[in-house]
């Protein structure tokens, strides 16, 4: 209608049209070059082919659908659009995540999508600002498990809040103090710290009597224990995570009949988490590939001085 009215009238701009209107110009032309070249209007047109820099060749989108359904079908992964684009760039594939969104959505691989909760914002607290390097802040808590045949069985796990790595963790089916000291002594190997006593290493926790006790005796060896406030889990955030990873990615897939077999499932996916899944906090990286990146810029930042 505007394009016809300044045609008929010389003197009336398109600009000024717009302006008696109090219509943006941007709106004037979209509905203008849509209604004339409709396709236009649904941005780019989409690809059928992907570059690999591996092979250095474009791959037809059916080979690109098949490697998301290699690394869907693989055991314990539950990814999304973003995690996969993250491991098919791994892989070599020059795409974008739209694309893997497209195709996920078109094969039916999307995840189901939950309402969002509220989310606690916090301050953060004087050792996570120091958090720069792995064995200065972890984190430790106990989740419970329920086995098919009613065996119960109690999770014990530390976690480095700068790798995300699991260094210690132990399936019980008790959560007594010494368990839980037991699983401290072995993060502390884990990690070859045998020299006391140790400097600035925080282990936050929540107020398990079990935790508590257990933290007391190794207080002597300079671990410096951070307890949350009561009722609130948001504070011990690290392995508060894990355990959600753990309920959704074992708990609720797998059929688990006896404590034996709930044992074995928490092993192979805690070697899972640490050495194959992505984490989106630390560059879509797996924990182990973090820690190594941390020694091995020290080692070169070494080598730099010393030349």
């Amino acid at each position: 209608m505007i394009t016809k009215f300044c045609q008929e009238r010389p003197e009336m701009s398109v600009n000024r049209a717009c302006n008696v209107l109090e219509l943006s110009r941007s709106t004037y032309y979209y509905f203008k070059t849509s209604s004339s070249h409709p396709a236009r209007c649904r941005g780019r047109p989409t690809t059928s082919k992907t570059y690999n820099i591996y092979k250095e060749e474009e791959v037809p989108d059916d080979i690109v659908v098949k490697e998301i359904e290699t690394v869907l079908s693989r055991k314990f992964v539950l990814y999304g659009y973003k995690k996969v684009t993250a491991v098919l760039r791994r892989e070599g594939y020059v795409i974008n995540h739209k694309k893997v969104y497209r195709l996920m959505r078109e094969k039916g691989f999307l995840l189901k999508e939950f309402p969002r909760k509220e989310y606690y914002r916090r301050e953060k607290e004087k050792d996570e600002e120091r958090l720069d390097a792995p064995n200065r802040k972890w984190s430790i808590d106990i989740k419970h498990g329920k086995a098919e045949n009613s065996e119960k069985g109690y999770i014990i796990a530390v976690k480095d809040c700068f790798t995300k790595e699991i260094i210690a963790f132990e399936t019980s089916r008790k959560h007594t103090a010494v368990e839980v000291e037991k699983v401290l002594y072995l993060a502390l190997a884990n990690r070859n710290l045998k020299e006391f006593p140790i400097q600035e290493l925080y282990v936050t926790s929540d107020n398990g009597r079990e935790i508590i006790k257990a933290m007391k005796s190794l207080k002597e060896i300079g671990i410096i224990h951070c307890r949350i406030t009561p009722r609130s889990p948001w504070e011990n955030g690290e392995i508060e995570s894990f355990f959600s990873c753990l309920e959704r990615e074992v708990f609720q897939r797998f059929e688990i009949e006896d404590f034996n077999e709930m044992r074995k499932l928490v092993f192979e996916y805690i070697e899972f988490y640490n050495t194959e899944r992505i984490h989106g906090g630390i560059g879509y990286k797996t924990p182990q590939e973090k820690y190594w990146d941390y020694i091995h810029s020290q080692q070169q930042e070494v080598l730099s001085n010393v030349g």
